[in-house]
């Protein structure tokens, strides 16, 4: 799932592939599924995050909010955060884009046939 994070308002981040993570009982940051998240690690793979609405960390980490968003708000985004975009996702976009051009000359094609 796609997210942007949000700060104050202010957008911080975009994640593709966000790792999660929470709080144990000692005090260690450990990664986990989202249900049980606390953080998300921004995609610098340095910065820990707090989630909003999720329980505190005893230690004190910048409070964002994470938005699902679709592809297109990602590549948008991306591009106008200077971010290079994962090949992963860059790939459907540009498959996509293939795909309504080609469908375009098709019907171009098929109105020059039937007139």
């Amino acid at each position: 799932m796609l997210y942007k994070a949000t700060q104050n308002g202010d957008l911080l981040d975009i994640l593709d592939d966000p790792q999660f993570v929470r709080e144990t009982r000692c005090g260690r940051i450990v990664c986990c599924n989202e249900g049980s998240a606390q953080g998300v690690i921004l995609s610098d793979d340095a910065t820990i995050a707090h989630i909003a609405d999720k329980s505190d960390f005893t230690e004190d980490y910048p409070t964002v909010t994470l938005t699902a968003i679709d592809r297109e708000e990602f590549l948008d985004l991306a591009e106008m955060l200077g971010r290079e975009v994962p090949p992963h996702i860059e790939d459907v976009a540009i498959y996509k884009t293939k795909l309504d051009d080609l469908t375009e000359a098709v019907l171009e094609m098929s109105e020059q046939v039937y007139v």
